[in-house]
């Protein structure tokens, strides 16, 4: 029997909350070493997030890749207010910067979910030895 679309929209609504329930130390402990390698070397936190995603928590790379998302949210406002009270933060960039990475961020996302597996993640390997000689390169 098909459920009925109320049923299927209150799931959908629901699984933020369901996910609150205690999943032990790990994701903390992942959690924590993204957002000091994001906050020390300004990385994006999905460069840490999502190998560590697939490895410690057992996470397909999709799941990885969303769930990295809505993480970085956090782990960047924490690191933006250290940076924002030392006067780090060119103010006139955040804008432009924002509308562009948010635009960039949704198209990649809705590409993201069409990609097989393997296609993902051979594209994020590559990506990140693209921006690994990038760094070392200067």
């Amino acid at each position: 029997m098909n459920e009925k679309p109320y049923n299927t929209k209150m799931k959908a609504m629901m699984a933020p909350i369901k996910a609150l329930r205690p999943i032990g130390v790990k994701p903390l402990l992942v959690g924590a070493i993204a957002g000091l390698l994001g906050g020390l070397l300004g990385v994006g936190g999905g460069t840490i997030l999502v190998p560590a995603l697939q490895r410690v928590a057992g996470m397909k790379s999709h799941e990885a890749h969303a769930t990295s998302l809505a993480v970085i949210t956090l782990i960047a406002s924490s690191g933006l207010i250290a940076y924002a009270v030392t006067g780090q933060v060119p103010w006139r960039l955040v804008l432009p910067l924002s509308m562009g990475g948010a635009l960039g961020s949704y198209l990649g996302a809705r590409v993201m979910i069409r990609l097989p597996v393997r296609l993902l993640r051979l594209a994020f390997g590559v990506a990140l030895m693209v921006i690994s000689a990038m760094m070392l390169t200067g």
